[in-house]
């Protein structure tokens, strides 16, 4: 009797050992499940921490082509207001053509109101010499009737001096 006493008493511990065991087998496997997750947890916030450093070389690197490209934006600021310095003067250079050119144009306009008139003046001066040149043929016709009249005077003046005596011719 002792021998089974002793016996369920074995089996008892042997159970109690088991079913403690168990339990703490069950701990153990969620104690392991909590590991296993935050080692998870741990390897992605590595692999964060990694991409956010080659993220942050990355943005060195940006950081550099910015402070280029202000390098650049203020060289190209230095080109464009030089560029509008140009501007303003072949803007002015334009107004200065533009005043010339309306007083060639007012020049224009008087040289052809000028040239009208010596035209005008010409044509006037061509009629004139003509009516000159006609009146000069008709003083050359006169002169002609003049000295053939003063020829004939004279013939006249030769009749009436040889019939007086004592005039010579």
């Amino acid at each position: 009797m002792i021998g089974k006493v002793l016996g369920y008493l074995g089996m008892l511990v042997v159970a109690g050992v088991l079913a403690q065991t168990t339990v703490t087998t069950y701990y153990l496997a969620k104690i392991d499940a909590g590991l296993h997750s935050s080692l998870q947890s741990t390897t992605d916030l590595i692999q964060i921490q990694n991409t956010i450093v080659h993220k942050n070389q990355a943005l060195q690197g940006v950081v550099l082509t910015t402070q280029e490209m202000s390098k650049r934006l203020d060289a190209t600021l230095k080109l464009t207001q030089i560029v509008d310095m140009h501007i303003h003067s072949i803007d002015a250079l334009n107004a200065d053509t533009l005043t010339i050119n309306r007083g060639l144009v007012t020049i224009g306009d008087n040289s052809g109101q000028i040239l009208s008139k010596v035209s005008t003046n010409m044509g006037a001066l061509a009629q004139t010499t003509q009516d000159l040149s006609h009146s000069m043929g008709q003083l050359d016709r006169l002169i002609e009737e003049d000295r053939a009249n003063m020829d004939q005077m004279k013939a006249y003046a030769d009749q009436m001096n040889q019939k007086t005596p004592g005039v010579t011719g």
